[in-house]
């Protein structure tokens, strides 16, 4: 009967890995999809401005933008995805008791790392 509980129980963490490895993928993917939206609604150009990628090195999504921003638009477009995958569902877990969506949030916070760093470093240089 012990026997059965814990198998029951390491089937439900494989799961759980599983599933939550799959919901970190869609969100880095929407987290790149988040910058290229909010840079398009800028861009002079719109979307024709905006590319999507993979670098294989790093193993990372990335989203670039050919057109010029202004600092405001710049950091809007670096700090969306936080907001939107971050900051807004950690309060809504939080408020809500869910600890899966807060836990995926603190992912997506701590994804949100580089723009974070590459948004202080550019007001820094202004």
């Amino acid at each position: 009967m012990l026997q059965e509980k814990y198998q029951c129980i390491q089937t439900n963490v494989a799961v759980y890995i599983l599933i939550s490895v799959f919901v970190i993928f869609l969100l880095l993917l929407i987290h790149e999809l988040i910058h290229g939206i909010t840079m398009g609604l800028f861009a002079e150009n719109h979307f024709n401005s905006i590319s999507f990628g993979f670098n294989k090195e790093s193993i990372t999504f990335y989203c670039q933008c050919d057109a010029d921003l202004s600092l405001i638009q710049d950091l809007v477009s670096r700090l969306m995805p936080l907001l939107v995958l971050g900051i807004v569902p950690a309060i809504l877990g939080i408020l809500l008791n869910k600890n899966f969506i807060f836990q995926m949030s603190l992912i997506m916070i701590m994804s949100a790392g580089g723009d974070i760093l590459s948004s202080i470093m550019m007001i820094s240089k202004r």
